[in-house]
């Protein structure tokens, strides 16, 4: 079996997470805009692809079947996804944390959305795919936001700008037309956003990501043999 170089599959996704927001910026000015919005989750959902092969190819995780399968996962992908959002901040965002932190100070602890990201990824997702019988003493209390994306809530966020949802009696729930330019708007940003910051790592091998050796070593910890969990700032 050849060699695989995950350096060059992870850049092929950035290439293809860019095409995707070239047809997505086509479309802003569309009356319907479910479609751009639909494209800017698909980008960030390459991009995520596109990071967990950079943590790969550096060898901060192991490739192994679970790692591909979170790789066609929309679930796992989409909790990357909270973590790359976190990385790479817009520029109000990015002063504001500027402005809470000072140098010199130790770093304030992840936030609990991103830590439990992590934690979900490799506890409830990979971690189970891994060993039907893996089980907690007691149940985690994980952040509701990335509760709701592991949860799969996210993604019917994104199949309803594809198809028209019914309930069980045949009335409408809702509608592609019912995206608004605000959520269509906010998605191709922070794809872009995303895509960015993965495009930096993969092709300059070097990053301007808010905390991203912190993230790196989460994943690798988390990833090593080691039964744990990524403390956040809920603790």
């Amino acid at each position: 079996m050849p060699e695989v170089n995950f350096l060059d599959s992870a850049k092929q996704c950035c290439e293809n997470s860019r095409r995707l927001l070239d047809e997505a910026e086509l479309l802003e000015f569309e009356k319907i805009l479910s479609t751009r919005y639909y494209l800017s989750m698909i980008a960030q959902e390459e991009s995520a692809k596109a990071f967990l092969l950079y943590l790969v190819g550096v060898n901060v995780l192991p490739w192994t079947p679970f790692i591909l399968r979170a790789t066609r996962d929309h679930q796992c992908k989409q909790l990357v996804g909270i973590i790359l959002d976190y990385i790479s901040p817009d520029i109000e965002e990015f002063l504001r944390r500027l402005d809470t932190w000072k140098p010199g100070e130790n770093p304030p602890a992840l936030p609990a959305n991103v830590a439990d990201a992590i934690n979900l990824l490799r506890h409830e997702k990979i971690k189970r795919w891994e060993s039907k019988n893996w089980w907690w003493a007691e149940d985690p209390d994980y952040d509701k936001a990335a509760l709701r994306v592991a949860n799969g809530m996210r993604d019917k966020e994104k199949q309803r700008a594809l198809y028209v949802e019914l309930r069980q009696n045949g009335e409408i729930i809702s509608t592609p037309e019912q995206v608004t330019e605000k959520q269509s708007n906010d998605e191709y940003e922070r794809a872009c956003r995303v895509e960015t910051c993965v495009r930096n790592l993969v092709e300059l091998r070097t990053h301007f990501a808010w905390d991203y050796e912190r993230v790196e070593d989460c994943f690798r910890v988390l990833f090593s043999e080691l039964n744990v969990s990524i403390e956040s700032e809920k603790s």
